[in-house]
């Protein structure tokens, strides 16, 4: 291949060559909301907004997880949720989506140092000495090994069927 040695084409060639590194420099971190998740292949789609122009979509990209090794987490973007997409390239079809970013639609589900866990109307909040769950159900399958006190407070408790709690 050939290289044109006029000055006007070198010149043109660098122009383009700086707009697309400033293209992918730009892309490398973008903030979007989710518009789609498929949970079968792990992927979702994100809306961006042009500056200055009209918001696109990205491609379907996979979500990053807490852990992937022998402790795993599954913990699938929502729709409407803002998210932070990383890309090495800059070229959004390697994206990654990287983390959540609260917004005015999605704030934080706490404002204290406890970890804080919400979906729906269950929590989980983990603090130094207590984890507290809420949820309208609670279902353990397996054996249930308890040390030290128990106290139940509620209008019945149930073994097999049978009532062991109520007066």
């Amino acid at each position: 291949m050939t290289r044109d040695t006029r000055l006007d084409a070198q010149m043109a060639d660098l122009a383009f060559r700086i707009a697309d590194l400033e293209r992918r420099a730009r892309n490398r971190e973008r903030t979007g909301e989710i518009v789609s998740v498929d949970h079968a292949t792990g992927r979702a789609v994100v809306r961006f907004s042009a500056q200055g122009g009209k918001p696109f979509e990205g491609p379907p990209m996979p979500w990053a997880e807490i852990a992937s090794g022998g402790i795993k987490s599954h913990i699938p973007p929502t729709v409407g949720e803002q998210v932070k997409v990383r890309s090495e390239s800059g070229d959004l079809g390697d994206g990654i989506i990287d983390m959540s970013v609260p917004s005015t639609a999605n704030p934080r589900p706490h404002d204290g140092p406890e970890a804080v866990i919400t979906k729906g109307s269950s929590r989980i909040q983990i603090g130094d000495d207590v984890v507290e769950m809420t949820t309208p159900t609670l279902k353990v399958t397996g054996t249930v090994e308890i040390t030290g006190a128990v106290t139940i407070t509620g209008p019945a408790v149930t073994h097999n069927g049978h009532s062991i709690g109520s007066d």
